[in-house]
């Protein structure tokens, strides 16, 4: 995991060309993105009492309230919503737990 942090202001500097490039999002689906990544910091900030963002630790944070509490997330389709959470972890280098073959 590294120290990024994830806010509003950089989601545009840093997270909207990894969802629009390497995960085909079009200008709609990142502005919707943008408003359902800065919900779930908003929640994030306002659960630990700062005001610097999300980092990798506020990860499952941030899941859990976008998929228990936030309509717009719910109402996006799933794929959507597995690119986003994928783009999260490599934003973070969170790592995808290994695959054990056969």
């Amino acid at each position: 995991m590294n120290d990024l942090r994830l806010t509003p202001h950089n989601f545009d500097r840093t997270f909207r060309a990894t969802l629009r490039y390497k995960h085909g999002f079009e200008h709609a689906d990142l502005e919707r993105a943008k408003g359902i990544m800065s919900d779930a910091i908003a929640h994030v900030e306002h659960k630990t009492g700062t005001s610097s963002g999300m980092r990798a630790h506020h990860l499952d944070t941030a899941m859990k309230f976008l998929n228990k509490e936030h309509e717009e997330w719910k109402k996006m389709p799933e794929h959507q919503k597995q690119h986003i959470e994928t783009a999260l972890k490599e934003h973070f280098g969170v790592a995808e737990p290994e695959q054990k073959s056969g």
